[in-house]
C-alpha cells in the first residue's frame, strides 16, 4: 500500500499541473466550503491524517482556536514535500495502522477523503480513538454511496468506478459509517452533505465517547 501511494505522490510532485487538484479553482472553492462547515468543531491540538503535501494542514494552521496542527501521511515523498512547503507545521510519515503518537494526544482529528482508501477499517478507527482525548472530535469527509448513486454507477460507470487498480477500496453509506463509528467508540454529532448524487460527499462530525 505504501509503495502504491509513493508512486502517486511522485507523479504529483513531478507533474503538479496534472495531478494537483488544489490548482483547480473549482476544487479550491469546494475545499473552502468544507472547511467553513467544519471550522467550529476544530480546536486545540489537531492532527490531519492523510495530509498529502500539507495544503489542508496549512489552512487549519491559520484558523482560530488552534494550539497546534500536525500532519501524517503514508507517503515519505508527500511528507518530504509538506515539510518543504510548510516548515512551521510538524509532519510525520506513518500509516493509519500505527499512528506514531501517545494515547489521548489530540483534541481534533481531521481525515479528509481518507477512509475510503484504507482496507483495515476497524484498526484505523481504533487508532483514531486511541490518540484522541476524551470527548475529542473526529472530522471525516468521504464519498457517500446511495441507492440512486449505485443504480447510476451500475448502468453507466460500473467498470470505471470499481476498477481494481483504483484508489478507493471501501464504500460507505450513511448507515454503515454510523455503525462502524459507534462500534469503535464514537457518537455522531452531525452529518452534512456536499454536492449531489455521483460526487456526493459526507462531512461527518463525531465525538469520542467512553466505551462501555
Amino acid at each position: 500500500m505504501k509503495d502504491y501511494y509513493e508512486n502517486i505522490y511522485k507523479n504529483y510532485i513531478e507533474h503538479p499541473r496534472l495531478y494537483s487538484r488544489l490548482l483547480n479553482k473549482k476544487w479550491d472553492n469546494r475545499l473552502q466550503k468544507i472547511l467553513k462547515i467544519v471550522q467550529p468543531y476544530i480546536k486545540g491540538r489537531v492532527l490531519d491524517i492523510g495530509c498529502s503535501s500539507g495544503e489542508i494542514a496549512n489552512m487549519i494552521f491559520n484558523m482560530p482556536n488552534i494550539s497546534k496542527i500536525e500532519g501524517v501521511d503514508i507517503s515519505e515523498i508527500a511528507i518530504k514535500e509538506a515539510k518543504r512547503r510548510y516548515p512551521q507545521i510538524a509532519f510525520k510519515q506513518c500509516s493509519t495502522d500505527k499512528l506514531l503518537y501517545e494515547d489521548l494526544t489530540f483534541d481534533t482529528i481531521f481525515a479528509g477523503e481518507l477512509i475510503e482508501h484504507v482496507p483495515d477499517t476497524n484498526r484505523m478507527f481504533k487508532e483514531f480513538y486511541r490518540v484522541l482525548k476524551g470527548n475529542g472530535i473526529l472530522i471525516i469527509t468521504t464519498p457517500e454511496m446511495t441507492t440512486l448513486k449505485s443504480i447510476i454507477i451500475s448502468l453507466f460507470y460500473y467498470d470505471q468506478y470499481y476498477n481494481p487498480t483504483g484508489e478507493h477500496v471501501r464504500f460507505y453509506t450513511k448507515n454503515s459509517i454510523t455503525k462502524i463509528l459507534k462500534s469503535n467508540g464514537f457518537k455522531i454529532i452531525q452529518i452534512y452533505h456536499e454536492r449531489p448524487i455521483i460526487h456526493r460527499l459526507m462531512i461527518i462530525i463525531a465525538k469520542r465517547v467512553n466505551k462501555k
